[in-house]
């Protein structure tokens, strides 16, 4: 038999059942779902306070910088955000909680310099209380 015969095998046999999980696929657990919504949700809400168009509560800076500590790639992604937004690269961000929030959080906590959007204020809420709901989940 010739190649074009096994072909149509191996794709009678990949094709078993619609819908079904192919074998050998690993699933992330539901934890690492969540784990992974809060880092996504964290970066978006990160991004929108450089671009200083919301304040972040002290539990979402302490996610955050728990975030960058557990895992490398999310400390990637804020080392191109700053390298975006401010133009500069942040040296060391293993550092202390003491050390890193001077630089990590460099915008003034003042209301009255961030600009109102109802829809994109709206979002923000919304990514405020998902990280809060996962963060109550304690993942």
């Amino acid at each position: 038999m010739n190649k074009l015969h096994k072909k149509k095998d191996a794709g009678k046999i990949s094709n078993t059942e619609t819908g079904a999980i192919p074998q050998g696929i690993d699933l992330p657990s539901t934890s690492e779902l969540y784990y992974n919504k809060l880092g996504a949700n964290l970066l978006l809400l990160y991004q929108f306070y450089l671009r200083q168009e919301t304040l972040l509560e002290p539990e979402i800076k302490m996610a955050l910088w728990r975030m960058i500590q557990l895992n490398e790639d999310f400390r990637g992604k804020i080392r191109l955000l700053h390298l975006e937004y401010l133009e500069k690269d942040t040296v060391n961000l293993d550092a202390g909680w003491e050390d890193v929030k001077a630089f990590l959080f460099p915008m003034k906590e003042e209301p009255e310099a961030i600009t109102h959007h109802i829809e994109r204020d709206h979002r923000i809420v919304e990514y405020k209380e998902v990280v809060s709901e996962l963060l109550s989940l304690n993942i």
